[in-house]
């Protein structure tokens, strides 16, 4: 892996990075990084985390990360991002933490959130998010803590009741056994 944070790194993330195949960490975060998030990084086959935390990154979430189907770690957390959270997101089917917070993203969470199925740990706080949370997002019964404080969410609380107690959407298979636990901190 690279791990260079907190190392007063600055400017461009470099597009060439998406060719170092192996990588299965890029950790970044605490620089002064600029510029856009490279959807080269898309490339990154085998990458299971990636934090680029703390730096000054802009534009929008490149789509094109949603093809990191090994990912387990995603911290984009105090940049300056905005723009949606693209659907592609939810092609992240190993993903157990996701930290977007304090940036500039905004719009409706997209339904395919909800396909997150391992997410454990998630923080969209301070953003511009809004409208309600997609019926999709009572399917996240691995979540442990959500935070959504300091955004623009409205409507109805569904999908939050059927986290807190453990289970799906209206409509789900029926079995509310415990498939990993409920909601443990809303914020």
């Amino acid at each position: 892996g690279i791990s260079l944070f907190a190392n007063g790194l600055a400017g461009p993330l470099p597009a060439s990075l998406g060719s170092l195949a192996n990588l299965r960490e890029l950790l970044l975060q605490h620089n002064a990084l600029e510029g856009e998030v490279p959807p080269a990084l898309g490339q990154l086959q085998r990458l299971e985390t990636l934090d680029l935390g703390g730096n000054a990154l802009c534009g929008t979430m490149p789509p094109a990360l949603g093809r990191l189907r090994r990912l387990e770690y995603l911290n984009l957390a105090a940049n300056k991002l905005s723009g949606p959270l693209p659907p592609e997101v939810g092609s992240l089917s190993r993903l157990e933490a996701l930290h977007l917070d304090r940036n500039g993203f905004r719009g409706p969470l997209p339904e395919e959130f909800g396909y997150l199925s391992r997410l454990e740990n998630c923080n969209l706080s301070h953003n511009l998010f809004e409208g309600a949370l997609p019926a999709t997002c009572a399917r996240l019964k691995a979540l442990k803590a959500l935070f959504l404080g300091h955004n623009r969410f409205g409507g109805r609380l569904d999908c939050l009741a059927a986290l807190c107690r453990g289970r799906g959407p209206p409509g789900d298979d029926g079995d509310d056994a415990d498939d990993g636990g409920a909601l443990v901190e809303l914020y």
